[in-house]
């Protein structure tokens, strides 16, 4: 299984992390649109990964006011869960805000 997490470079991959939050989040939990989305989704660093080519998985990443790094709306879709997909997902984002200078 080939595994890729790539952070977003355009609209085209914000878009993709927007549907996998769209889709877990607001059909699967029921959480009302208006809540999902905020101010942060345009300063936020956003990332994703994919399955076979597939996109399976979303988070993004923002510096708090302190500089402590918050990890926010991790998302992995339904068919993708329970193959260890946010574990990864989790250690890269916390590896890039390391890398980063987050505390």
């Amino acid at each position: 299984m080939r595994i890729d997490i790539s952070q977003v470079k355009n609209e085209a991959d914000f878009a993709i992390c927007m549907a996998i939050r769209m889709e877990v989040f607001v059909f699967e939990q029921n959480v009302p649109a208006e809540e999902e989305w905020d101010a942060f989704d345009k300063t936020a660093t956003h990332f994703f990964a994919r399955i076979e080519g597939k996109p399976a998985a979303t988070a993004r990443l923002r510096r708090d006011t302190d500089g402590a790094a918050k990890i926010e709306r991790m998302a992995v879709r339904a068919s993708q869960r329970g193959q260890q997909l946010g574990e990864r997902l989790l250690q890269h984002v916390l590896g890039h805000a390391r890398s980063e200078g987050y505390t």
